[in-house]
């Protein structure tokens, strides 16, 4: 899998263009085959023709008179020869070049100073008939060199949304949260998604909720005492509790120490979806001797670095390390487990995926095609029709309209609740 932002924003144009044919042809509109296609080319080669023509007529006596003198034959100057755009064709083939031309003029760098300069008049006219050139192929505007270079093939980093945050706690703490609890709601970029990086914005807000959050969930989870015989805390706090110390198991052959290390260093594994170094694993663990030294319990102490796992950014964050070079950049294994998780269950990897990205063995397009299509089947697909699927749609507030009852007796609550619910 590699990231390229551009021909991310080339697949979404041909999407909305698929998906603007596909409803005029539900609501039973009849499309001639090949219309859209035959009318399209024939405009565009109107708009052709007619910025040759514009280049014969107006342009190239401008050229001839102002500069081939510089840029012709032997005496080229900054790698451009006019000599090479005798007609209109020509000047359509030589593409992206105009542009530059153009820029150099509005610099008042061609024609350069001691030669004679180009009148008010004629600078308007080069600038409108190089302003108006069709666009040949979209997709080749989009994803030429200049385009490429500018967004050098990363993205930025984001903060989880409230709906990944809600579900990464439930995946990786095992305890759902409250619905006063959550943190503030988000907002939308200008694609309409809520997975914007620049409208991803962390308030002090966010932080005490993080922080209050993390807090409560933990000390849910792994209480003092198991003082209730309900199955499903104990299905929590046995998920935590990974391995027991002797102090709590008297059969177990760890020390306190050992199994807090191995406690603390598979959650904090499967919070920041990616393997703990060891450094990160010494400072966690001098979390929990800190807490031991004042003398509490295993448990007490347990909790303090695991809180700590859930406040760190490395949670909180969605960070991909910036690439060196440029272009199309591959995503590392766990970058790539990351990115189907928050896409399809808009949650962390399960242990399978990261099995699979610690092996490296997601790098294989097949086993992609497999964890896709193991993770559609999980009933935690559901999220990505009700994020993904309801934005890129336009139906996320659908819930909030509500129609003039006078006008539209037979609209109802549950109508608007059924629309949304088909949708998903």
């Amino acid at each position: 899998m590699r990231m390229n932002p551009t021909s991310d924003l080339v697949a979404r144009l041909c999407w909305r263009r698929l998906l603007m044919w596909s409803l005029i042809a539900a609501i039973g509109i009849a499309v001639p085959s090949g219309m859209f296609v035959n009318v399209q080319a024939d405009e565009h080669e109107k708009k052709v023709e007619s910025w040759k023509k514009t280049y014969e007529e107006k342009i190239l006596p401008i050229v001839e008179a102002r500069c081939v003198q510089c840029h012709r034959g032997d005496k080229i100057e900054g790698e451009f020869d006019f000599g090479k755009f005798p007609n209109g064709q020509s000047a359509v083939d030589a593409g992206d070049a105009w542009e530059r031309v153009a820029k150099r003029i509005r610099l008042n760098e061609m024609p350069p100073q001691g030669s004679p300069g180009l009148s008010d008049e004629q600078k308007g006219q080069f600038h409108r008939w190089v302003d108006s050139r069709p666009n040949q192929d979209l997709c080749k505007q989009l994803a030429s060199e200049e385009t490429q270079s500018w967004y050098r093939g990363f993205v930025m980093s984001r903060r989880l949304t409230q709906t990944e945050y809600r579900n990464a706690i439930r995946d990786v703490v095992g305890v759902p949260l409250q619905p006063d609890e959550e943190p503030p709601s988000d907002g939308a970029g200008g694609e309409g998604f809520d997975t914007v990086g620049d409208a991803l914005f962390t308030s002090t807000i966010h932080l005490e909720s993080y922080l209050a959050i993390a807090d409560r969930v933990i000390e849910d989870a792994l209480p003092d005492a198991q003082t209730s015989d309900d199955p499903a805390k104990a299905a929590i706090r046995n998920r935590l509790l990974i391995v027991l110390p002797k102090s709590l198991q008297p059969d177990s052959s760890r020390s306190d120490a050992e199994a807090a290390a191995e406690i603390i260093a598979q959650f904090a594994r499967r919070a920041w979806r990616r393997p703990v170094t060891e450094d990160e694993k010494l400072r966690l663990m001098q979390l929990y001797e800190a807490s031991t030294g004042r003398d509490r319990g295993f448990l007490a102490s347990v909790r303090e670095p695991l809180k700590a796992v859930l406040v760190s950014p490395h949670f909180l964050f969605v960070v991909e390390t910036e690439p060196d070079a440029t272009g199309v950049i591959r995503l590392t294994p766990h970058q790539i487990a990351t990115r189907l998780a928050l896409f399809i269950w808009s949650s962390v990897p399960d242990e399978e995926l990261l099995q699979a990205a610690d092996s490296e063995a997601i790098l294989n397009d097949d086993q992609i095609r497999l964890h896709v299509r193991r993770m559609l089947a999980d009933p935690k697909s559901r999220a990505l029709g009700e994020n993904f699927g309801l934005q890129w749609l336009g139906l996320r507030g659908f819930s909030e309209v509500h129609p003039d009852g006078e006008l539209f007796p037979e609209y109802a609550d549950t109508l608007a609740s059924d629309l949304r619910e088909e949708a998903v």
